[in-house]
């Protein structure tokens, strides 16, 4: 399959800058610096040397990277986890911020 080319927007940090994905077979390739994007002459330097969009593909692909929700079942520390499911990680955090709510306001 041909490599697919996708403008988009990198949000690692605020300057939000334009950005072209390539991808193959659906698995990134590279992201770089959309050259359309008429801020790189007016505004911003080129981000070539942006550690963000140079380490993108790492971050995405890294074993080690958390892919689901996970639930401490051990103490603190002992780094024991088990995996839920999304609904129940959302249930049990939205509960969670609601009695913290209830306690200190929704300030």
């Amino acid at each position: 399959m041909a490599e697919k080319v996708t403008r988009s927007i990198c949000r690692w940090c605020h300057s939000m800058c334009r950005v072209q994905v390539h991808s193959e077979d659906g698995k990134l390739v590279r992201i770089e610096e959309d050259p359309t994007d008429p801020r790189v002459k007016q505004i911003f330097p080129p981000t070539k040397g942006c550690v963000r969009l140079a380490g993108a593909k790492e971050y995405v692909y890294h074993p080690n990277r958390l892919r689901f929700p996970l639930r401490r079942v051990g103490e603190r520390g002992e780094n024991k986890w088990e995996r839920i499911t999304w609904q129940q990680a959302v249930d049990e955090i939205s509960e969670k911020v609601g009695k913290l709510k209830d306690k200190y306001g929704p300030e």
